[in-house]
């Protein structure tokens, strides 16, 4: 199947006047998860669960042939990380997207565009 999209929230900048909601996707542990790589993109992992759980982000070979996979990060329950800005170089997969995949469904994924 078809990885599945997460949602993307756009930052509104500093002089928007006001702040804006921050929408989470839960984890797709089956299908796993994506969205279209810009080079302003910061991510978000929350693990809602009540026990550890790892989340996972696929790179590409870079301008110089290194990978940098984050392999089955491990996140406590209730924890959240941030990754990013993530850069095109390295982690934009052929299709355009940035690959991402958590070991459950309680781990939410954020995407936040900045301007």
């Amino acid at each position: 199947m078809a990885r599945v999209d997460i949602a993307i929230t756009t930052a509104p900048g500093s002089y928007a006047g006001e702040s804006v909601a921050v929408m989470f996707t839960a984890a797709d542990t089956s299908d796993k998860n994506q969205f279209a790589l810009t080079n302003r993109d910061v991510v978000l992992i929350h693990n809602t669960g009540g026990g550890a759980a790892t989340w996972t982000a696929t790179s590409v070979p870079d301008s110089y042939g290194r990978e940098q996979h984050i392999a089955a990060e491990s996140i406590a329950a209730g924890a959240v990380h941030v990754f990013g800005p993530i850069g095109l170089n390295g982690w934009q997969q052929t299709d355009g997207a940035f690959y991402l995949e958590a070991s459950a469904a309680t781990v939410k994924f954020a995407v936040i565009r900045l301007p």
